[in-house]
């Protein structure tokens, strides 16, 4: 009906028409064809390809849309979810499409493809290395992360709620410390910690991080932190340039993780008024003695 639309590019009809060999017809296919802003540069020049390819992005975006398929097809929220289901990349709509055999097939290349072009070798080999850190950077869990990404408002609840869902659990010797505490000081102030409800008190900083709260003292402002040895690098055992853990490839050296501590306490009482007693993993802790020095603060305040 269309003989431009058909044989203007590389398809299967296309194929068969010319008698054009699968492995050729594939490649021709995949590597002239395909919809990149790559090709869309070579075919038309860097600034008009540019200006198709965001135009072409924007038709998509908007196309793909839960509006677009509602106004256009009168789609329910339940039509367009299921849409999405059954065009998402999985093992079983795969299977589905292609057939057991052929599916598995198309599923394993697929996962090893993602996994190789995820790879920092192969990142760093296609766009350079300062492509990488600012592609690792834009996926940190950042205040500026989020606000840019939802507003102030929006992205400072997100950010909180995203630190709170990733919380890692208190030690068993601080909530005990913690309890024999509270014997004494739940009853005259009202105090936050885990063991007792169930989440860490938490503020966040000028300076765009979010701390917990071991345990905190609302009604006179003063937050006890229990210092693990490892954890805060305890300077009894760790030198400057030590590394004392490695989590998530984050290898702080003792230095820095001395001023990230140091920085915290500075801000929560220059933010929030909040004085800051430690008790260390290894101290001899006596509860008399923290009970002066929080009355001591609270005379001062």
């Amino acid at each position: 009906m269309n003989k431009s639309r058909v044989f203007n590019k590389m398809n299967d009809i296309t194929e068969y028409a010319f008698n054009i060999p699968k492995e050729i017809g594939k490649k021709y296919k995949d590597e002239n064809y395909r919809v990149t802003k790559e090709n869309f540069i070579k075919k038309y020049g860097e600034n008009k390809g540019l200006e198709k390819w965001n135009s072409y992005v924007s038709k998509q975006s908007y196309t793909n849309s839960f509006e677009y398929k509602n106004k256009t097809h009168n789609w329910t929220i339940d039509n367009f979810n299921d849409y999405n289901k059954s065009r998402s990349i999985t093992l079983s709509n795969l299977i589905d499409r292609h057939g057991e055999e052929d599916g598995v097939k198309i599923w394993d290349e697929y996962i090893n493809k993602q996994k190789e072009t995820k790879s920092k070798e192969y990142v760093i080999n296609k766009y350079g290395l300062e492509y990488w850190i600012a592609l690792c950077k834009s996926k940190k869990v950042t205040l500026d992360h989020f606000v840019n990404k939802y507003g102030k408002e929006k992205g400072e609840e997100l950010y909180i709620n995203k630190i709170h869902n990733n919380i890692y659990l208190p030690s068993k010797i601080s909530g005990e410390v913690f309890d024999r505490l509270d014997l004494i000081l739940g009853k005259k102030y009202k105090t936050y910690y885990y063991k007792k409800d169930g989440f860490e008190f938490g503020k966040l900083l000028s300076n765009g991080r979010y701390v917990f709260l071991d345990y905190y003292i609302s009604d006179i402002k003063v937050c006890i932190e229990y210092y693990g040895n490892v954890w805060h690098a305890n300077p009894k055992i760790y030198k400057i340039d030590d590394v004392p853990f490695s989590f998530k490839g984050n290898k702080k050296t003792s230095q820095e993780i001395w001023n990230d501590d140091k920085e915290r306490i500075e801000l929560l009482k220059k933010d929030f008024n909040i004085d800051t007693i430690v008790i260390w993993e290894t101290d001899s802790i006596s509860i008399q003695d923290i009970l002066i020095k929080i009355k001591e603060l609270e005379n001062d305040k």
